[in-house]
């Protein structure tokens, strides 16, 4: 007969203990959570599975308007300490910010954006630090390649069918999504400064995956360890409260102009 014990052994063997360490995390910092979110992965023809959503939602109540930022989270357990390798070419600011996965009213925004020269105190890439990676292994570990990339790919595809989806859909509202993927140990970045190898330990950093001649061809991720969880939820939560007092005027243009996105009235 089984008993708690053996519950609890089970569910840490599977990654939920961890998965649930991660979600305890965002709600500490007001997020809310939708865990288990299914979404249609059109190249597998059938539905998957991404760990939890965390959300902010900023509800404009006389306007029946929300503008919304998802965190799409995939949790990693059982997985050796992550390297990787800094970028020799840093990808330049206008690229990251239209590749920003966001539903079509959003583009007055991402305009602005660019036109301020990238400045921003919301995180979408974290956007104020060029992105560190294109390529992350997992240390002593022959077939860690695939379950990292796995992992980045179940995140990047429910947010990529989040956002088409949003586009579908006669709500009133704004969306963003950012694909994360949260590991269970440490993160090293390593560079070269012509002499020699230098490493580094890191609690988060954003990533890139260039997929040519694709519709979607440069994707953007946030990678956290375990032990960085609770600064980068705090970080992430600080600056889109931030974000949104800074852009409150934008906000209002969409709501006033393109409040849906199904193509009614003229995306600016």
């Amino acid at each position: 007969m089984i008993d708690s014990t053996d519950i609890e052994k089970y569910l840490a063997k599977g990654g939920f203990a961890f998965e649930f360490e991660c979600i305890n995390q965002f709600k500490k910092m007001g997020f809310g959570i939708q865990p288990s979110l299914h979404y249609y992965d059109d190249k597998m023809n059938q539905y998957r599975e991404v760990d939890f959503i965390a959300y902010k939602n900023v509800y404009f109540k006389e306007d029946n308007f929300s503008f919304n930022i998802s965190l799409v989270v995939e949790c990693k357990a059982h997985i050796a300490p992550l390297i990787a390798t800094s970028n020799e070419s840093p990808l330049k600011k206008d690229l990251i910010i239209s590749n920003i996965l966001s539903s079509l009213n959003f583009g007055n925004i991402k305009k602005k954006i660019s036109e301020n020269g990238g400045h921003s105190s919301f995180t979408f890439g974290l956007m104020d630090n060029e992105i560190i990676t294109q390529s992350i292994i997992e240390f002593s570990n022959k077939d860690s390649k695939d379950r990292v990339f796995s992992a980045m790919m179940q995140s990047l595809n429910a947010s990529l069918y989040l956002k088409n989806k949003s586009n579908e859909s006669d709500n009133r509202f704004c969306n963003i999504y950012i694909p994360i993927v949260i590991f269970d140990n440490e993160l090293f970045v390593v560079s070269h400064d012509n002499t020699q190898l230098v490493v580094n330990k890191s609690s988060f950093f954003k990533a890139s995956k260039f997929y040519a001649f694709d519709d979607h061809p440069y994707n953007i991720f946030h990678v956290v360890s375990k032990g960085g969880i609770e600064e980068y939820c705090e970080l992430v939560m600080n600056e889109i409260v931030q974000f949104t007092e800074d852009y409150d005027e934008d906000i209002r243009e969409i709501i006033k102009n393109n409040p849906n996105n199904t193509g009614k009235g003229k995306y600016r």
